[in-house]
């Protein structure tokens, strides 16, 4: 179990990390994906940002339950976008959703 839960804890690091530079950075491959979902410019360089920071906190050991939770509330706001939208598909921001809850409980102290 403690090596599902390192994998997942390094995914979800690189993920954050990889996508939110994207988004801060402005490649337009990936405005082109998500300014049909609702976000305006400035709220896709917002969200890179937060994913940045989401990673880093991810990454430090003392803050990695700061890190899950904030990486988790930023795709709350996306699954909202995906339904308020009707985009499909809905299961991939309701599981990074999850995912970092997962990862705190698998985390937690005995």
């Amino acid at each position: 179990m403690k090596f599902f839960t390192r994998i997942l804890h390094i995914l979800l690091i690189a993920l954050s990390f990889l996508s939110g530079m994207i988004k801060v950075l402005g490649v337009r491959i990936e405005y082109m994906k998500i300014t049909h979902v609702g976000f305006d410019d400035w709220k896709i360089t917002l969200f890179g940002v937060a994913q940045v920071l989401s990673a880093l906190l991810l990454a430090i050991p003392r803050t990695m339950i700061i890190g899950a939770v904030a990486y988790s509330l930023t795709y709350v706001y996306v699954t909202w976008q995906y339904f308020t939208y009707d985009q499909s598909p809905k299961f991939l921001p309701i599981l990074l959703c999850v995912l970092p809850l997962v990862l705190i409980f698998l985390k937690r102290k005995k």
